[in-house]
């Protein structure tokens, strides 16, 4: 995966995350994403 196209997924995961409505927690544990790697990206 380029750095382009992984930043790309990063951005996705926390629009879809800020779309959810859901906490992180839940968010990260439905979509099997670590929690920790979400505090980076936010």
């Amino acid at each position: 995966m380029t750095r382009k196209e992984r930043d790309a997924y990063r951005r996705s995961v926390v629009h879809q995350y800020r779309e959810s409505g859901m906490t992180r927690k839940a968010f990260c544990a439905e979509n099997g994403v670590a929690l920790s790697s979400m505090d980076l990206w936010k």
